[in-house]
């Protein structure tokens, strides 16, 4: 599937041999299109692990302080284009404190699929791949059983979500999954941006964000699906 596939990098003196799993090796070997904050880091990377017989084929476009426009541009053509793309940050996860979240958020905005590569932490790669701004967020875990006590808690959240740029997270049993999905749409402002992040990590993984008046207009099927929540803002208007 092509779309923006979202890499974690070694930390500082860790090479690229071994660091990747073989399910995440595999989709990373068929990319040719790499968006990166440095690409001499990134090229180190890939030469380590081995995937690549030659690094001549690949395409990169840098994504630093000074070059975020341009990379932008490039990888949203890439992607027209039906490429896979690629985005790697200097070391550890994408967007958590590192650039991405603008890319991220455009393809969010254009419905171009996203999918995090990381690690087995469906929690970091639900909010990484969401489109959200990763710099200040809350995990919640499960909100509460009763359906009053949960839209109350539903509200407060999306009361802060409007006053402030702060992301917030939360799960619930596979069985409850569609309950949950309901309670927020009904209980959330039309103009409040939701994330589901379903099936993360398996073959139907799933990371889409839309505003809730456009989730009510088609809304999906979670039920018995291992789901991550996300409300926030994005990081692009």
């Amino acid at each position: 599937m092509s779309g923006l596939y979202l890499f974690a990098s070694p930390l500082a003196g860790a090479s690229g041999v071994g660091f990747f799993s073989p399910v995440i090796a595999q989709q990373l070997r068929i990319i040719r299109h790499f968006v990166c904050e440095r690409s001499r880091t990134t090229r180190r990377i890939l030469r380590a692990s081995k995937l690549f017989p030659s690094l001549t084929e690949l395409q990169f476009a840098e994504m630093g302080k000074h070059s975020t426009f341009e990379a932008l541009t490039q990888a949203t053509q890439w992607l027209r284009q039906g490429h896979s793309v690629a985005f790697f940050s200097e070391a550890g996860l994408p967007v958590l404190a590192d650039p991405g979240a603008l890319l991220v958020a455009t393809c969010q905005k254009q419905h171009i699929p996203v999918i995090p590569c990381l690690s087995d932490s469906a929690i970091l790669s639900a909010l990484v791949a969401s489109g959200f701004q990763a710099q200040s967020f809350t995990f919640h875990g499960y909100l509460p059983i009763q359906a009053q006590h949960t839209k109350k808690r539903i509200q407060a959240m999306d009361r802060k979500i409007h006053q402030s740029n702060h992301t917030h997270l939360f799960i619930e049993t596979p069985f409850r999954t569609q309950r949950l999905l309901n309670q927020l749409l009904n209980a959330l402002k039309p103009n409040t941006h939701l994330c589901i992040a379903a099936e993360l990590h398996s073959a139907q993984a799933r990371v889409q964000t839309q505003t809730v008046s456009e989730w009510k207009n088609h809304p999906p099927h979670v039920h018995k699906k291992p789901v991550v929540f996300l409300i926030g803002r994005l990081a692009i208007r």
